[in-house]
């Protein structure tokens, strides 16, 4: 069994590691693809406001600033890296320092992609897997004059008439020029975009 000092220092080591990895990897994306990155502010305005009770925000942006909000943000993506290390170690113990096995690490890596997901974006107000559902559009909403709409996010069936056939404007929202996103947008009848 390993010592705990040495066990604090091997979480450490690892979660700050894995950490850089995937900023590193989101630094790649922003700068390659355009995929915005993660706003640490409002990680940190969520972990701010979790001893004050509150866990739930809808949407987290409409809540009350908190100062050193960003600091605590970046703390708190540091500190779960930390974190899933130590779970890794919990399990995998010296055996897997000294030979690493690919399914544990699978196992921990891909509960370092769920828990967000089913977490903190959901206590965020941002929905699970950050998709908020949409409203359903009232029949009295049918009578707009157009329609503004966040084609990133959009979905098949999300408006209550046919494909390509919109009874008012529609205007999309794009920030990913993906081709089939775009596709998606031309076929759902978008008259104009953003």
């Amino acid at each position: 069994m390993m010592p705990p000092s040495e066990f604090v220092v091997h979480a450490i080591v690892l979660g700050l590691g894995a950490t850089a990895l995937m900023d590193a990897w989101i630094w790649l994306r922003q700068r390659w693809l355009g995929v915005p990155g993660m706003n640490y502010t409002l990680l940190g305005r969520w972990v701010a406001w979790l001893p004050r009770g509150r866990f739930l925000h809808d949407p987290i942006a409409a809540t009350p600033p908190v100062h050193g909000e960003r600091v605590i943000g970046i703390a708190a993506h540091v500190l779960t890296g930390i974190v899933f290390a130590a779970i890794l170690l919990v399990f995998g113990g010296e055996t897997w320092l000294r030979a690493p096995t690919l399914p544990l690490s699978l196992m921990v890596g891909i509960g370092s992609v769920v828990a967000p997901f089913l977490l903190m974006q959901p206590g965020m107000g941002l929905g699970i897997a950050a998709r908020p559902a949409w409203p359903a559009l009232a029949e009295a909403d049918l009578s707009a004059d157009f329609v503004l709409f966040d084609a990133d996010t959009a979905h098949d069936g999300q408006f209550p008439w046919p494909a390509g056939a919109p009874p008012m404007p529609l205007v999309a929202l794009i920030g990913s020029e993906a081709p089939g996103r775009l596709d998606w947008v031309l076929a759902q009848g978008a008259t104009g975009h953003l």
